[in-house]
């Protein structure tokens, strides 16, 4: 039995397994090896590292309270990934969104965003269109979707096979957006907040990645293309658990008398 198998085989509880299996799974800890650069937009604050680690290892995150939506928060802050109202859900989509439309540009291949007039059934758009054939005579379209790999719905999936909730959510892309199929390469870019990417996902990404080397002639940029796909994910664990966290004091400042209660405030809200 390897050491691998031996540690997977140690966990019971779903949540644990799931969260082992998708740190396990390819290129989910690939933002771990980025270097901080600010000038490249790949440079996390400490309390986004702080959290992101955090939430990968299971650990406390956050003071358990009630968050604005009405639901309880325990101390691992997984309610932020799932919660409606979290702040980040549209920087978190546009981010990855953004990552995915530069890679095929740079990859030689021009691309619109959020393209009307593909079909006139609902007026449903999916988050790009490049605007010369891909492969086969058909322009490629794509539709990013992010999904809680811990969440009630999906954590049973997640602990049999990692990358399962990311594969369902892929699949009810693929379905949503059938009528497209006959016209256009149609890709959904399905990703869990804990690194893990659907099959067809990380199959896509890789061509990209190699398409990206032919182009420059790094054999690096698959590697620095999964980088950065990790880091708009760990960017959202800082953000959202920052601001359960932000709450939270709120709530204890009713309870306890902190020093310098306001400094801290201050502090938390710039993200040190």
């Amino acid at each position: 039995m390897s050491a691998r198998d031996l540690v997977e085989s140690s966990y019971s509880d779903p949540q644990q397994r799931a969260r082992f299996l998708a740190a396990a799974s390819p290129h989910s800890g690939d933002w771990l090896l980025a270097l901080p650069i600010t000038a490249c937009g790949i440079r996390l604050s400490d309390e986004a590292v702080r959290v992101a680690v955090a939430l990968r290892l299971g650990c406390s995150v956050c003071v358990p309270h009630s968050c604005r939506c009405g639901s309880l928060v325990d101390s691992q802050g997984l309610h932020g990934l799932v919660c409606k109202q979290a702040p980040s859900r549209i920087i978190k989509h546009h981010a990855l969104n953004d990552v995915v439309a530069r890679a095929i540009q740079s990859a030689g291949t021009l691309v619109t965003k959020e393209p009307v007039g593909l079909t006139r059934l609902d007026g449903k758009r999916p988050d790009g269109l490049t605007l010369i054939p891909w492969q086969g005579g058909k322009s490629f379209t794509w539709d990013v979707t992010v999904v809680s790999t811990l969440a009630a719905s999906y954590v049973s999936s997640s602990a049999r096979s990692a990358g399962a909730a990311a594969d369902l959510a892929a699949s009810r892309k693929e379905a949503k957006y059938t009528s497209l199929t006959n016209s256009y390469i149609f890709q959904p870019i399905a990703v869990e907040s804990h690194g893990a990417f659907s099959a067809s996902s990380l199959s896509f990404l890789t061509t990209l990645g190699e398409r990206l080397t032919g182009t420059s002639g790094d054999l690096r940029e698959m590697s620095y293309l999964f980088q950065r796909l990790g880091h708009c994910t760990a960017f959202q664990f800082g953000f959202d658990t920052r601001e359960l966290c932000f709450r939270a004091l709120h709530r204890l400042k009713d309870i306890f008398t902190f020093c310098n209660f306001n400094d801290m405030l201050a502090m938390l809200s710039r993200g040190q």
